[in-house]
């Protein structure tokens, strides 16, 4: 067993690996600091931190927290049923994501304390579209730089598996489900057409809205445009690639 996992280190391009490990740190600090940026909009979130938002409300735990606990029970699922989706870029954003959410929120939450009620809309409106941008881009650089993938993604590509039912239709029913399920809670998105506060701004929930229609578009943008480059950079991951191309 040792000769194995040896062998199997071994066959990694250090330098490849590296570049990889940097760009899905670099995803994962932007990925986190464009979902505090929709808690901190307080206009509503991506479709999955509307649970989360939910879990926040309901527990009064941190997003952070309630972040890792979901993690820890996503990934365990992951382990038992698809280990093969399961690589470092995995690992890393199971146990950093919720204290950077943390972080975030709390730098966020001072910035928009100290600001003048006159421009609060604006920064709301601001944080919305900076979240929705750092998001998406965030998720094409994670992608790119094709070393795991999430807990949350983990689910749809294991009922694709089990259903054969198109990855796109399965993410979207994610999204519902999960949506549905922190409205449910008293999640930001749902607090307002609930009735569970109705003192929020009339425009509580249109950040669901914006990122449910723009993450997609802009996340393959970002796709598109930085494939190329970053896989130029990137070079083979494993020995053997480069072998196959040479």
């Amino acid at each position: 067993m040792g000769t194995k996992i040896k062998n199997y280190i071994l066959s990694y391009n250090a330098g490849s690996f590296i570049k990889r490990l940097l760009i899905v740190l670099l995803a994962l600090v932007l990925m986190n600091f464009g979902i505090a940026c929709y808690y901190q909009c307080c206009l509503g979130t991506d479709p999955f931190s509307v649970f989360v938002d939910g879990e926040h409300s309901l527990f009064n735990p941190t997003y952070g927290q309630c972040t890792l606990i979901n993690n820890l029970f996503l990934f365990a699922f992951m382990l038992l049923t698809m280990r093969k989706y399961i690589h470092v870029g995995s690992i890393i954003g199971v146990f950093i994501s919720g204290w950077l959410i943390d972080l975030f929120n709390g730098l966020i939450g001072k910035f928009m304390a100290n600001l003048a009620e006159k421009y609060v809309l604006a920064a709301q409106i601001s944080l919305l579209l900076i979240g929705l941008v750092a998001f998406a881009v965030s998720v094409g650089l994670y992608i790119n730089a094709d070393m795991g993938i999430s807990a949350v993604e983990g689910i749809v590509l294991w009922l694709e598996e089990k259903t054969k039912i198109n990855a796109r239709w399965l993410r979207i029913a994610e999204d519902i489900f999960f949506m549905l399920l922190g409205m449910l809670l008293g999640g930001l998105a749902g607090r307002t057409v609930f009735g569970i506060n109705p003192d929020l701004a009339p425009l509580t929930g249109i950040g669901t809205v914006v990122g449910a229609f723009g993450t997609g578009p802009i996340m393959k943008w970002g796709i598109n445009v930085m494939i190329g480059p970053l896989r130029k950079w990137f070079g083979p991951l494993r020995k053997t690639e480069a072998t196959k191309e040479a």
